[in-house]
């Protein structure tokens, strides 16, 4: 699975040691909850699903090999279809 890490700070800069908390609020974000140690208080980082969604590691487009996508598609789809799942393009048939 390839996948990138968020970064999150505290006003203070210093990174959250542990994170105690992640949800969705009702904007449709993402909410991460975390103690600072430096600053002794709560902290929340939010960040829309849309910048979430950019910010993925893509496809072809970002280096990935397209033979090497199309495999992880494939072994995707696979798993899906263990589960009865359908893909949108296969449709209702």
């Amino acid at each position: 699975m390839i996948f990138r890490n968020l970064l999150f700070r505290c006003e203070c800069k210093r990174p959250p040691a542990r994170v105690r908390e992640i949800g969705l609020n009702d904007q449709h974000e993402l909410v991460v909850r975390w103690w600072c140690v430096a600053c002794k208080r709560h902290v929340y980082a939010v960040k829309s699903l849309s910048d979430c969604w950019r910010d993925c590691p893509g496809g072809p487009s970002s280096g990935q090999d397209r033979s090497e996508a199309k495999a992880v598609f494939a072994s995707d789809a696979q798993f899906l279809h263990s589960l009865g799942i359908r893909l949108p393009e296969e449709g209702d048939s």
